[in-house]
């Protein structure tokens, strides 16, 4: 039995196929191997460079590290080349940390150095105790054997931003403060820059406010307005005091007051400036000036023709007064009871009208005479005045009771005057019973208080401001002597004298008259 032979050439196929196979992995492999080794030479090269960056930093390290200010250098792949000891502090980490740049606080930083490289920005950030901080970072290029990285310098800016918020949110009460003022009120910087102003002063000046904001104070008023200005605010920035002054423009007056505005480290960085406009005022107060000064003329002129007046009508009054009282004596009984009567009514009218004429007289020459201002003692006028009124006192069996009296300036004769009529009317004004006395003075804080108390006869409310006028009487000259005047010469010494007289009183029972008298001149 034959076979026939046949060789298997399937076998053979695949033995080429698979020569040819790997001659190709062959070369995959050799091409791997070349980029391998490339890849390996740019590594060493890369590890190099860095090491020489890294021994470049470390031999300047001594002099990073003394630095106050936070370092950080990188690459533009954000590997930290280099943090010095400062930075660790600043970033709240031990010198032995390991970067490890996906931890806070630089999972927040390097992005952001990265993205706004040669550039100065601010960014907030989470330390590694969870505080979170601003900080500034002052980034730029920079070449370290030849390679380009990122420098970076951080600085802590966290008081200043809370300072920044502080002065935001004081500037916002300021503007609030401004609008709430009834005058013209401008808030410049230190500078005279124009930072806001108020509606008051928008509605005077008829202006936009927008056309004003960030303006110098030269740009907005005439120059002789804005260099007054400018050298008050100086003034104020310089003394830290606000300053108030008065001026005329366009006719119209203002009060000016320019206030110091201080930021926390105690410098002035803002004035406020107020303008009030006082021109009613000021027209009003010399208006007021005007009949002060029409009145003191026409006091004077009255003064004067009282005291003409009076002295003039002596003479004649005192020949009157003789040949009626000569006539008296010479005919008072040889004539008829009605003639007795009349010459009595005619000699008690003269004698009446010389009293009236002598107190007018008096009265004209208080603030006349005797003006010299000296210190004395108040006890010392009022001994002297006791004495003379000795014989009135023991007749009508008086008690007088004295406080001690403080040192006064003024006028003594004037004083002697004014306790005089008070301390004699007091007597004179008593009950059935022995007249009490009491004279005292108090100490308030501008002015010396002083009283005289009696146990008299009172006065009724409804007369307070009448007892105090020329010739006013409450009562007949029958039941008590006198022309009226007293009170009305105290009233015009303690005024005067800058001070205030009024009384207190129970009709029946009491009187007390008190009188002011200013604290000055050492008194």
């Amino acid at each position: 039995m034959s076979r026939d032979f046949y060789p298997d050439t399937s076998s053979t196929e695949t033995e080429q196929e698979s020569i040819t196979h790997n001659l190709k992995l062959e070369e995959k492999v050799k091409i791997l191997s070349k980029e391998l080794e490339s890849t390996d030479l740019q590594q060493q090269s890369e590890i190099k460079e860095h090491h020489d960056i890294e021994e470049e930093i470390r031999s300047k390290s001594f002099i990073l590290d003394k630095s106050t200010d936070a370092l950080i250098v990188m690459n533009f792949q954000g590997r930290i080349l280099y943090i010095n000891d400062s930075a660790y502090r600043f970033l709240g980490l031990n010198s032995g940390y390991g970067i490890d740049v996906a931890s806070e606080p630089f999972n927040e930083l390097i992005p952001q150095i990265i993205a706004n490289k040669n550039h100065i920005f601010e960014i907030q950030v989470t330390g590694k105790n969870g505080e979170c901080f601003d900080l500034e970072i002052n980034s730029h290029f920079d070449s370290l054997n030849g390679q380009s990285v990122i420098v970076s310098i951080l600085r802590d800016i966290s008081e200043r931003k809370k300072i920044e918020q502080t002065i935001v949110h004081n500037e916002t009460i300021i503007k609030a403060l401004l609008n709430a003022a009834p005058e013209s009120a401008f808030l410049f910087d230190n500078q005279g820059y124009l930072l806001t102003l108020n509606e008051n002063a928008v509605i005077r000046l008829g202006t936009i406010p927008e056309q004003w904001i960030n303006r110098h104070i030269t740009q907005l008023f005439s120059k002789e307005v804005s260099l007054h200005r400018m050298k008050r605010i100086q003034e104020v920035v310089d003394t830290k005091k606000s300053v108030r002054f008065q001026d005329v423009r366009n006719g119209l007056y203002f009060e000016n007051t320019i206030a110091p505005i201080l930021n926390p480290d105690g410098n002035v960085y803002m004035v406020a400036l107020f303008a009030h406009e006082i021109t009613e005022h000021k027209l009003a107060q010399a208006q007021i000036l005007k009949q002060k000064e029409e009145l003191e003329r026409s006091n004077k002129e009255l003064e004067q023709f009282a005291y003409v007046a009076s002295h003039d009508l002596q003479e004649p009054l005192r020949k009157i007064t003789s040949f009626i009282t000569l006539l008296e004596r010479r005919y008072k009984g040889h004539l008829d009871e009605t003639a007795d009567r009349y010459i009595y009514y005619v000699v008690d009218g003269a004698m009446r009208m010389q009293g009236l004429i002598n107190d007018l007289l008096t009265y004209s020459r208080v603030g006349r005479q005797d003006k010299e201002q000296t210190i004395f003692d108040c006890n010392v006028v009022l001994s002297h005045i006791l004495r003379d009124l000795e014989p009135m006192i023991i007749e009508n069996d008086a008690r007088i009771s004295v406080q001690e009296l403080p040192e006064i300036y003024g006028n003594p004769v004037q004083m002697r005057q004014l306790l005089m009529n008070l301390i004699s009317n007091a007597i004179k004004f008593r009950r059935p019973e022995s007249p009490i006395i009491d004279i005292r003075c108090e100490l308030s804080e501008t002015e010396w208080i002083f009283s005289v108390r009696d146990n008299g006869i009172g006065i009724d409310h409804e007369y307070s401001e009448r007892i105090f006028e020329m010739f006013q009487r409450l009562h007949t000259k029958e039941e008590y002597a006198g022309t009226g005047i007293g009170l009305a010469i105290c009233k015009k010494i303690v005024e005067i004298n800058g001070g205030r007289i009024w009384f207190e009183s129970q009709p029946g029972f009491e009187t007390v008259f008190y009188f002011s008298w200013p604290i000055k001149g050492g008194g």
